[in-house]
């Protein structure tokens, strides 16, 4: 049996290397789609790199035009060879809702895992979800009800983060010599360690001047690395590491995260955090205008409420230095807020509960 799976994006690729060994467990089936290092690893045909489709906002998304439109073609060259028994499509809604349709013409089922955050901004795509999708597996607590509500069958799986996330490392806390640790996490994307690591390192400088600081700047692979070294000067009391992001959040006394999926990884290990969000400029009025939700950081959203300060668009390195000395005195405060987030999420095991529903399904 062979099947289609598409992850657009790093952590799509860690989500996608996981479901596809967990299908494996229960039947043999020969994965193919896109993705990155891990889904290769784990034993997937990759027709397409997923790292050449990382792309953050809506301008951005025209200049990947080229990139976008190659990728959909060899997907569809292969699917029309091989004729998958079904297909998994991660998150990347812009991608991945295009190609369900195509999928879907040619009666194949398909399975969302991880859905486009419809409720923040994208209602419209609502529509075409439904039509296109055979079911959903969700992983916020609130949109098995929100897509039910639309007539979308969908289910609540777990988020997979409570599989992934490590709470412990090989690095300790003793093996740093300075009075605090400070994680900065720019993203994964190169326009989006663009617009912020120049201020997270001000930011830093700044601490530095009256607090004994180590900062660490978590990167994903050696590429961030090289685009990082060719684009900054880290300072003094700085330092890159890189591929052990969770090592990083688990000594670190509190950080600067860019928001997204580590915003919430940050949270399941218990640091204290400052989120920051920023887009270009026109990427940004148009976000705005179709926004339907105040907060923009996972761990606030799912909590109803404030629970760590953000800085989105608009902010200084004394916006982003002031707000992390607020995190650091209320550090049990948000501790104990995150225990309660936590028990929202659901329980681990989610690669297997989804592959055993889509087999059970088809």
């Amino acid at each position: 049996m062979e099947a289609l799976i598409v992850a657009g994006e790093a952590s799509g690729d860690l989500h996608g290397s996981k479901l596809v060994r967990a299908f494996r467990e229960f039947a043999d089936i020969n994965f193919f789609g896109i993705g990155g290092e891990f889904m290769q690893e784990a034993g997937c045909e990759i027709i397409f790199p997923s790292e050449r489709l990382g792309i953050l906002g809506f301008v951005e998304v025209a200049k990947k035009w080229r990139d976008i439109v190659d990728a959909h073609n060899s997907l569809m060259e292969r699917v029309v060879v091989s004729k998958p028994a079904f297909a998994v499509l991660i998150d990347f809604p812009g991608f991945n809702i295009s190609l369900a349709r195509e999928l879907k013409s040619r009666k194949i089922p398909v399975f969302y895992f991880i859905t486009p955050q419809v409720w923040a901004w994208g209602r419209w795509r609502m529509r075409a979800i439904r039509k296109y999708f055979d079911h959903l597996f969700v992983v916020l607590p609130f949109e098995e009800e929100l897509f039910r509500k639309e007539n979308i069958p969908a289910t609540f799986v777990g988020h997979p983060l409570l599989d992934v996330v490590k709470v412990e490392g090989k690095l300790k806390r003793s093996d740093f010599n300075a009075e605090e640790v400070i994680a900065y996490l720019p993203g994964s994307r190169k326009n989006e360690i663009m617009l912020l690591l120049g201020d997270m390192i001000k930011s830093f400088e700044l601490r530095k001047k009256y607090m004994d600081t180590l900062g660490l700047i978590a990167l994903h692979d050696e590429e961030a690395e090289r685009f990082v070294q060719d684009n900054f000067t880290i300072p003094d009391g700085m330092k890159i590491v890189t591929g052990m992001t969770y090592e990083v959040l688990n000594v670190a006394d509190a950080g600067v995260i860019t928001s997204g999926t580590a915003t919430l990884e940050s949270a399941i290990i218990g640091l204290p955090m400052v989120v920051v969000y920023r887009l270009s400029t026109i990427s940004y009025i148009i976000a705005r205008l179709l926004a339907s939700v105040k907060n923009v950081s996972l761990v606030n959203i799912i909590s109803g409420r404030q629970v760590v300060p953000e800085l989105v668009q608009r902010f200084t390195p004394e916006d982003i230095a002031s707000k992390l000395d607020y995190v650091i005195k209320n550090r049990e405060e948000i501790k104990s807020a995150y225990r309660n987030l936590r028990e929202k999420l659901g329980e681990k095991g989610v690669y297997r509960r989804v592959a055993l529903e889509i087999l059970d399904r088809v």
